[in-house]
């Protein structure tokens, strides 16, 4: 406190402290009795519930494999039924009418229809043939169509098949591989590029301090170009077919060589934006060529060789120049053959940028590459897209495009592309537009299908090698359910 009174010493003060007494001490916890015993486990036989799973038996297979074999056409056109279309088989009931001996009475397995037939002793389904092969309608008649530069064009001159290669030689294919040992490829330049050396007073030593010796640096485009130089050459020795083979590569802009030996055709600038102008390079291009692979093995070899890479990646624009090739021109079991190490980033159906998630400039690309994949089974050809390992090519639109049309997409090391080209053109395209029609008992239906009906597939293109494992899982399996 302050001075007290007059100025002399401040009083003293006297504080006090009041504690709570302290508690009683506690007396001692008697003794606590033994614990409870817990109570019995309960009789789980009882409360245990079942669970029991159903088992869906109702699988078809169909044998797409029988496509290949050589049919036995039944005699006279195949017996319908008036209210579903199924037709009479050995698993029908033909009741005999007294009023003449060619007259039959069926009523329809499937939706329980009475129909009255008249069936001569040929006609009469067998027993114990399970599959009868009829002919619906015959074969459409070739057609000839204008060719460019005022020249015809045979609609059945593709009837040997058309291989079209679509090369990506955008900058990023100029990236190396060490293969180990020494490897040489055709269309190698290194032997070129030590002579200009020495004959200009180089040395051929041209290693970087530390880089080894034992390797050979391969770049993706020489490993394309060896790869389908091979190809070409492969087909060009088969005097059994007169194959035409197209060369198209694509970067910043799109090249269309054809077969190898006329002007290449580029499609540049706001072209790559417009469908219609991609699509009528292809068909024009397509109108001049004429020769087999054969007479332009030559002429490819030169054009693949003299390839270059510079640019960006046109993917979607190339894919629709080839499409507009093999369309219209009767060219029914063709093959694309894409190669490609990057992202589509220039003109239609470019993915580069795209934002995130769901967005319309997401969807507008995917509907490109779906109207794509639509547009090659409409044209009866099929897609088969090879890329190569190292970048990020967009293989999930690519894959839509390649499934949509019975092809295959196969990621590589670009050193086994030579493999892998083989493989795929090993692979003939044996049926196209091919539709399945599948009619079901009354009793049955389709998941999600309010009421038994009808069920076609869509057209689809069928390989070899499709048919060859629809065959082998059938006989693995024994064969599957009716339809």
């Amino acid at each position: 406190g302050g001075p007290g009174p007059g100025g002399g010493p401040p009083p003293r003060r006297q504080q006090r402290h009041h504690h709570p007494p302290a508690p009683p001490l506690a007396a001692p916890a008697a003794p606590s009795a033994a614990p409870a015993l817990p109570p019995p486990p309960p009789n789980r036989r009882k409360e245990r519930r079942r669970y029991h799973r159903k088992v869906d038996t109702n699988v078809m297979n169909i044998n797409l494999g029988t496509i290949t074999s050589t049919a036995a056409i039944a005699t006279g056109e195949a017996n319908e039924c008036s209210g579903c279309g199924a037709c009479a088989s050995n698993l029908s009931t033909l009741t005999k009418l007294e009023a003449s001996d060619d007259t039959y009475e069926w009523k329809c397995e499937f939706c329980g229809a009475s129909q009255v037939l008249e069936l001569d002793e040929a006609e009469l389904p067998a027993a114990g043939v399970n599959s009868v092969d009829y002919i619906i309608e015959p074969a459409a008649a070739a057609e000839v169509g204008t060719g460019g530069a005022g020249g015809a064009v045979d609609a059945g001159a593709d009837a040997d098949g058309l291989v079209l290669f679509v090369v990506d030689t955008s900058g990023s294919m100029c990236v190396t591989s060490e293969v180990p040992g020494s490897v040489t490829l055709k269309g190698d330049r290194r032997s070129t590029n030590n002579k200009l050396r020495r004959e200009h007073g180089g040395d051929n030593n041209q290693f970087l301090p530390g880089q080894r010796r034992d390797v050979t640096y391969v770049s993706r485009m020489q490993a394309v170009q060896a790869a389908i130089n091979a190809q070409i050459e492969t087909m060009a020795n088969d005097a059994s077919k007169k194959t035409k083979v197209g060369l198209i590569t694509f970067s910043n802009e799109v090249t269309i060589y054809g077969d190898g030996t006329g002007q290449p055709t580029t499609v540049a600038g706001d072209r790559l934006n417009d469908m219609e102008a991609l699509l009528a390079s292809g068909q024009d291009a397509r109108a001049r060529m004429g020769l087999d692979v054969s007479e332009s093995a030559t002429a490819l070899g030169e054009a693949i060789f003299g390839l270059e890479e510079s640019g960006p990646t046109a993917l979607g624009p190339a894919v629709t120049v080839a499409l507009g090739m093999v369309s219209g021109f009767n060219a029914a079991g063709a093959r694309i053959v894409l190669c490609t190490d990057g992202l589509a980033n220039v003109g239609l159906g470019s993915l580069d940028e795209i934002p995130e998630g769901a967005n319309p400039i997401r969807e507008a690309a995917e509907g490109f590459y779906h109207s794509l994949g639509e547009s090659a089974v409409a044209a009866g050809a099929v897609v088969d897209v090879i890329s190569i390992i190292g970048q990020d090519a967009d293989l999930e639109n690519l894959g839509a495009v390649s499934e949509a049309t019975g092809g295959t997409v196969t990621r590589v090391d670009p050193v086994g592309l030579q493999q892998d080209f083989a493989g795929i053109l090993q692979n003939p395209v044996v049926a196209t537009n091919v539709s399945v029609k599948v009619l079901l008992h009354a009793g049955m239906q389709f998941r999600e299908q309010s009421e038994a009906t009808a069920a076609p597939t869509p057209a689809a293109n069928s390989t070899a090698a499709a048919a060859a494992a629809a065959a082998a899982e059938d006989a693995a399996s024994g064969g599957g359910g009716g339809g």
